[in-house]
């Protein structure tokens, strides 16, 4: 059995996001627990004008510098509004 470690995860992770962003790709992807630590880490491999934050929920429970905070997500309509224009910026 192979032990990969979570920044050996995201170094992966990091790779795959470059190849699908270098071919004109948008992604959204999600995170448990991501801090501003592994922000910081992402963006030595991704361009940091690249990267969005959106939180979403009420309570903010990282020191993640966001972007976005969404926090009511039912109101999926709106949610969806307000990120479209986040990244139209």
């Amino acid at each position: 059995m192979v032990e990969v470690s979570r920044r050996d995860d995201q170094e992966a992770g990091q790779a795959r996001a470059n190849v699908l962003l270098d071919a004109g790709c948008i992604l959204i992807v999600t995170a448990i627990d991501l801090s501003q630590d592994d922000l910081e880490i992402m963006k030595t491999v991704v361009q940091p004008e690249r990267i969005e934050v959106v939180w979403i929920g009420e309570e903010v429970a990282t020191d993640i510098a966001y972007d976005l905070l969404i926090p009511q997500p039912h109101q999926v309509e709106e949610a969806v509004d307000r990120i479209k224009g986040l990244l139209q910026e």
